[in-house]
């Protein structure tokens, strides 16, 4: 990819961008690809024009790795043929090369063009012709695998995760990262986290809502993303939230190595984290009244993540914190044998609102670990 400063603008259609709408995977067959390469040549100190076609089915033109580049359309047709709205473009010297691409199939046609590797989304299907009009296969080695970057659901939505969509435009999405990064989400409570969908599942940070003291406040806009260092020795995972209230800005970051597929929590950085709440879970109003109620009982303490189960009848709530909390408002022969734990668990009547489904004489239970049910007894359904 070229080196280039990032300018990120409104998304708009515009004359760099894609002029139809995408092609189904099913019309590729038969697809015609022109394109206009524009260079300046220091020594004539002038700019010149060469063109090339590509066909497939079956792959043919003047354009190198014609087949290859018709197996890449095939896979990525979206990416190649038609990219969505430009997103982001960039500041490149006067003298980068320019690319014109039109694309037809079964009737149906598109353009776009810019700089190779400079704008996105486009830019990487651009890096990949310029790649085949110099004959140069390592570069196209390098750039074929982040055409998947350019017609990314998750990448397209919208506002646009900037952190994610340039981390995976320059080539920071990879297996290794994945994987590394799913072994890290299965340390608690990233572990829960994890079934919350609160971070992404690669480099980069998307929004996620966060839910911060005191427990009936309502939930705040925070963006949640993941970095690795040390990627290819000792590589540890980090976890970070950041949201703003007023004009101060908080972070609050895990911190996990992994190695030989086991992670361990390293530690965490700030003063405390916020809790979250989980996608398609939305909470109601009274709930998080009734919450902060219960909680008083062990001293209204701030849990670190809050996951929410829903049945027909009820809802459950399962509270995790940083510390042992004890329930100061239970009756028992000794302080130290009152019930205490770092997760509860306790459901509300959606109707009634009052306390619902628990076992007789305890309307809450406690989970971690031995004597206690582990975690998962507490999040099964």
């Amino acid at each position: 990819m070229l080196g280039a400063a990032l300018l990120v603008i409104p998304t708009l259609a515009s004359a760099c961008g894609a002029t139809s709408s995408a092609p189904p995977p099913s019309a590729i067959h038969g697809a015609r690809v022109q394109i206009s390469v524009r260079t300046y040549s220091t020594k004539s100190t002038s700019w010149r024009t060469q063109h090339f076609k590509l066909n497939c089915s079956p792959a043919s033109g003047n354009l190198a790795f014609a087949k290859r580049l018709c197996a890449d359309i095939r896979a990525h047709p979206i990416s190649m043929l038609a990219p969505p709205a430009l997103r982001w473009t960039c500041s490149g010297g006067p003298f980068q090369p320019q690319l014109q691409v039109h694309a037809k199939w079964k009737g149906r046609s598109t353009h776009f063009g810019g700089s190779p590797g400079c704008d996105w989304p486009g830019g990487t299907a651009l890096d990949a012709y310029w790649s085949a009009t110099t004959s140069d296969a390592e570069a196209l080695a390098k750039i074929e695998p982040r055409l998947g970057c350019d017609d990314n659901p998750t990448l397209l939505a919208k506002p646009t995760p900037l952190a994610s969509a340039v981390a995976c435009v320059h080539g920071l999405w990879t297996p290794r990262t994945a994987r590394l990064i799913r072994q890290a989400k299965q340390r608690e409570p990233l572990s829960v986290l994890t079934r919350a969908k609160v971070f992404p599942e690669q480099i980069g940070a998307s929004q996620c809502k966060i839910r911060l003291p005191p427990l009936g406040s309502a939930p705040h806009t925070g963006l949640c993303g993941i970095t690795i260092t040390h990627g290819w020795s000792s590589p540890i995972v980090n976890f970070t939230v950041s949201w703003q209230t007023g004009k101060h800005a908080h972070r609050y970051r895990w911190r996990v190595s992994v190695s030989h597929g086991y992670a361990r929590l390293l530690g965490t950085q700030g003063a405390a984290p916020p809790t979250f709440q989980a996608h398609g879970s939305p909470v109601p109003a009274w709930l998080r009244a009734d919450e902060a109620r219960l909680l008083r009982g062990f001293g209204s303490p701030t849990p670190t993540h809050i996951s929410y189960i829903r049945y027909p009848t009820k809802i459950a709530v399962i509270w995790q914190f940083a510390r042992t909390v004890i329930c100061d408002s239970c009756s028992a022969p000794s302080n130290d044998s009152l019930p205490r734990g770092r997760i509860l668990r306790a459901s509300f009547d959606l109707s009634t609102h009052q306390m619902a489904g628990a076992p007789r004489d305890l309307s809450f239970r406690f989970c971690g670990k031995t004597p206690l049910p582990p975690l998962a007894a507490c999040l099964k359904r």
